[in-house]
């Protein structure tokens, strides 16, 4: 595979993680209450096995459930904005490997934060803190491993250097 290709490539695994974290924040916001419910119950743990040493670490303050969930979109957004901006320059910096280098280091972060956001946020924090993996209802750690095995799979492949490339 040329570089050409394997920019494109890349150029193409940066658009799958922008579309990823649009649609989500698209589908948090134009349906904020349905999509907010995840949330309320995670923090809630009102759907766990309401084990009395874990019960304490439930968050009730609706106030606060919507802030976090609010913290989530936000950062949803921050990651999508850093895909598109990074799709742009790299775009631009085709030819131009040490541009493109950088440019495509932004969408490594973008994925990077989009890992800590999945990784610690909801697989350890709403998974094991507030115990989700225990809802028969809200339990999606299915779906965690499979946007962590996305956004991981497409880290390393944006980070890896193209055959010109020096990092």
């Amino acid at each position: 595979m040329g570089v050409d290709m394997l920019k494109l490539s890349k150029c193409m695994v940066v658009i799958a993680v922008a579309l990823f974290f649009s649609i989500t924040v698209f589908n948090n916001v134009i349906d904020y209450e349905k999509t907010f419910v995840f949330t309320y119950h995670t923090l809630s743990m009102d759907t766990t096995a309401q084990n009395p040493h874990f019960m304490g670490r439930a968050i009730t303050n609706i106030v606060i459930q919507h802030a976090v969930f609010l913290s989530i979109i936000l950062t949803q957004s921050v990651i999508a904005l850093l895909c598109w901006t990074s799709l742009a320059l790299m775009i631009r910096e085709h030819k131009r490997n040490d541009g493109f280098i950088k440019a495509k280091n932004l969408a490594v972060f973008a994925c990077c934060l989009g890992f800590i956001l999945y990784g610690l946020g909801f697989m350890t924090l709403a998974g094991q803190w507030f115990m989700m993996r225990e809802s028969s209802v809200w339990n999606v750690q299915n779906s965690i491993h499979l946007f962590l095995t996305f956004l991981g799979f497409s880290m390393m492949y944006l980070y890896f250097p193209d055959s010109t490339e020096s990092q």
